[in-house]
């Protein structure tokens, strides 16, 4: 049996993705993820989020939807991994992030001004964004 999986990019803005790891959507599951509390130092968070703004971005925050996964290991009959996004979604999660821990963290400390970005290099301002 060739595995053929569907893939759809979606793309979130920082608001929405701040909302939804807020609101307890997004399961940070640790086999696939470094904690987080430290991974990053300040410098590299503002490097990550200078670059969104310049359009550079070299890596991807990448999440799957608990739901399609669901009914995936249901047609395939995977039991394991029927009781793991059974056991995600009834905990409330409608995603699980494969990788990006540290750059929604660093997305979510942009929005609640933990630390600023001082250079916007795309118009060469030296305000606060």
């Amino acid at each position: 049996m060739k595995f053929s999986p569907n893939t759809n990019g979606f793309e979130f803005s920082f608001e929405e993705l701040y909302s939804l790891h807020q609101d307890g959507k997004i399961f940070h599951d640790i086999q696939f993820n470094r904690i987080q509390a430290g991974a990053w130092d300040s410098n590299r968070k503002k490097e990550y989020i200078q670059s969104v703004y310049d359009s550079d971005i070299h890596s991807l925050i990448v999440l799957v939807d608990v739901e399609a996964c669901l009914i995936h290991a249901k047609n395939i009959q995977d039991t394991s991994s029927i009781e793991y996004f059974t056991k995600c979604q009834k905990n409330g999660y409608k995603y699980v992030i494969l990788d990006g821990s540290n750059r929604i963290g660093s997305i979510e400390q942009y929005l609640t001004n933990k630390f600023k970005i001082i250079k916007n290099k795309r118009t060469n301002s030296s305000e606060h964004i």
